[in-house]
């Protein structure tokens, strides 16, 4: 009797078992659709329209990037920092100055993003978390949005985002290694260099980075040398800068944006009566600067940081009020620029009638009113605050799991991580906190979100579908590296 011939699935299967069974093709093939899917996006739907992919504070860094192409300097660069002009300027060198190549070159730099989830996933966690991380930066709808578009947030994302994962690396190493403490230290520095936001990180970074020699019970002669090295790309750089607007505006100010916040906006919020509108609050306040005369750059800045921190700490309990009131806003805000990549004229307030059309599936009115284009980011950017919710319930899963492990083998990472996102969840909070300010942490919720979904699938999987107990042992789901 003839042997029954396998069919053409089983052929097929055969044939590619040894492939499928490779899980080194999964990080590339998510990195090429990644990019396939953003570049085909952006040049399907970009019509040459520049307000597609600027907003207003775009051209803060578009003309000192511009001057430093044409004059070798940065001109009179105060109030924003120059990392962002800098990368423009060497991308308006290297293709000239078109704004789509900036565009293009942070399409071509998200990549980076996907790299750093998975790498920083698989040490903490486990390769399953890894791939479903790097999935699911590959295609996050909130740095996607900034990726269209001439802003810092993208790039400072890439940067802050391999400060997480050297240090990742750093503290659960449990060893003296030089390279990656200088390494920690530069990319902080260079973090700052794109956006003030980072300037005091540097200091919880240090005094978590001490506690972690002490504890690995270092000499003290390798721990200042740590230190050192930690610190000193800081000192130069960020010092260096400090030390060009002494020379140019008579002040060691890093920025004169971070005067400007507390002054305009969180002073400025809490001065406002509930009866009186903005522009009358706006109006006193700069009736105020108005009071002190002609005021120079370094005056102006020392003067705005002064009056506002004097007010802030006579009013600490408005301060933390305002701070809470941001934090959701922070959190479960789903922003409005990748609507905005479709139609540059769209008003925020429209765009949320819009969303509310669609929860009420008023879909022949969307249909009606809107462009294809305009109907599809809706439809996108309706949902988010929804499956934000799940992604925060998975987060906490994952905490909770930790804590109960007591953050397995990696304690360290963990609170090195959690250190990063409180700092900038206390820093980004306030009257104007939008999902924006959310971005260079999005990547740390993205992994943990990934850890817990992974953990609660296998949880479900075992409890109600595995009748074998001993197929997955108790701590099989936070196995490090698996």
């Amino acid at each position: 009797m003839k042997e029954a011939l396998p069919g053409k699935t089983a052929l097929f299967a055969l044939a590619y078992k040894p492939f499928l069974l490779n899980q080194q093709w999964i990080l590339p093939s998510i990195i090429f659709f990644s990019l396939l899917f953003k570049l085909s996006l952006f040049f399907i739907c970009y019509h040459g329209n520049i307000y597609q992919i600027i907003r207003p504070d775009s051209f803060d860094y578009l003309t000192p990037a511009k001057t430093l192409l044409l004059h070798g300097n940065y001109g009179d660069l105060f109030e924003r920092t120059p990392g962002y002009p800098t990368f423009i300027t060497i991308i308006f060198a290297l293709f000239g100055q078109h704004l789509t190549a900036i565009v293009i070159a942070q399409i071509l730099l998200s990549s980076l993003l996907i790299i750093e989830a998975y790498y920083i996933a698989y040490r903490l966690f486990s390769l399953s978390a890894a791939y479903l991380s790097a999935f699911l930066i590959a295609f996050n709808f909130l740095l996607l949005s900034y990726t269209l578009v001439i802003l810092t947030e993208l790039l400072f994302a890439i940067v802050i985002g391999f400060t997480f994962l050297i240090g990742t690396y750093l503290f659960s190493s449990r060893s003296y290694k030089l390279g990656l403490i200088f390494s920690l230290g530069l990319t902080l520095a260079f973090a700052t260099f794109i956006r003030p936001i980072s300037y005091y990180l540097i200091f919880p970074v240090a005094i978590g980075t001490t506690i972690y020699f002490i504890r690995n019970r270092f000499p003290w002669k390798k721990i200042i040398m740590g230190l050192l090295l930690l610190t000193a790309p800081s000192l130069v750089m960020v010092g260096g800068w400090q030390v060009r607007n002494k020379l140019h505006f008579n002040t060691f100010a890093y920025s004169n944006i971070m005067a400007f916040n507390l002054y305009w906006n969180y002073m400025g919020d809490i001065i406002q009566k509930p009866k009186d509108p903005p522009p009358k609050n706006v109006k006193a306040l700069i009736e105020k600067l108005k009071e002190q005369g002609p005021l120079s750059p370094a005056e102006k800045t020392k003067f705005m940081a002064k009056t506002a921190l004097a007010f802030l700490i006579k009013h600490p309990v408005a301060l933390v009020k305002q701070m809470i009131a941001g934090f959701p806003r922070l959190m479960l805000g789903s922003d409005a620029s990748f609507a905005r990549f479709f139609s540059p004229g769209i008003n925020y307030l429209v765009f949320k009638h819009k969303k509310q059309d669609l929860w009420h599936f008023r879909i022949s009115k969307l249909l009606k009113n809107n462009s294809w284009g305009e109907f599809f980011s809706v439809v996108v950017a309706a949902p988010m605050r929804f499956f934000l919710f799940f992604t925060y319930f998975f987060v906490a899963i994952a905490l909770l799991t930790l804590f109960k492990f007591k953050l397995n083998e990696n304690y360290f990472s963990h609170l090195f991580l959690l250190e990063c996102t409180l700092y900038f969840i206390i820093l980004s909070s306030s009257a104007v906190s939008t999902a924006r300010f959310r971005t260079p942490f999005e990547l740390l919720i993205v992994i943990y979100a990934s850890y817990g979904g992974i953990y609660s699938f296998r949880w479900i999987k075992r409890k109600f579908f595995d009748f074998n107990p001993h197929r997955y042992p108790a701590d099989r789901s936070i196995k490090v590296n698996e």
